[in-house]
């Protein structure tokens, strides 16, 4: 017979019919396992690099926050039924301006950590925010709720609370 333990020991066991002697036997899956000693470095050097993973994580999200908010406006300017019909000539050159030179800036920068990233989106804000709620205070309407566009508030607006 054999049995199989929670910690993946087999323990097998055998009798001998005609004298009844009976042996037994354990087997461990120590091959391809890692030691002990070997599972408490890996969880060393996870503590050691969690706030480097943390940091690139935030680099990450940060990067595609500013390159989403880009490209979303871009495609909102050259679509007639959504922005490109809504603003004047000139500010819809100074936000294409804007969008083609953070899409240059995310090109050659692709070694840029998340304070970069977050001061490029600050920048850009600074730009296309004032212009993008002028144009959405003069039509009446609000402004989109897409990411980089945090910054908006409700109460700008004169929305009441429903």
């Amino acid at each position: 017979t054999f049995e199989i333990d929670a910690n993946g020991l087999i323990n097998v066991s055998a009798k001998d019919k005609n004298t009844q002697k009976e042996q037994t036997i354990t087997i461990t899956a120590d091959k391809g396992r890692p030691s002990q000693e070997e599972i408490e470095e890996m969880l060393a050097a996870a503590e050691q690099f969690a706030d480097e993973d943390k940091r690139m994580a935030e680099t990450v999200t940060a990067k595609n926050q500013l390159e989403s908010t880009a490209y979303n406006l871009k495609n909102q300017l050259e679509d007639e039924e959504k922005l490109a019909d809504k603003v004047s000539e000139e500010d819809k050159e100074t936000l294409m301006e804007a969008i083609n030179d953070v899409i240059d800036w995310l090109e050659t920068n692709t070694d840029a950590d998340r304070d970069d990233y977050k001061d490029k989106q600050a920048e850009f804000d600074e730009i296309v925010q004032p212009i993008l709620k002028d144009m959405y205070q003069g039509a009446g309407g609000a402004p989109p709720g897409g990411e980089g566009y945090e910054d908006y508030d409700e109460e700008d607006y004169g929305h009441d609370d429903l």
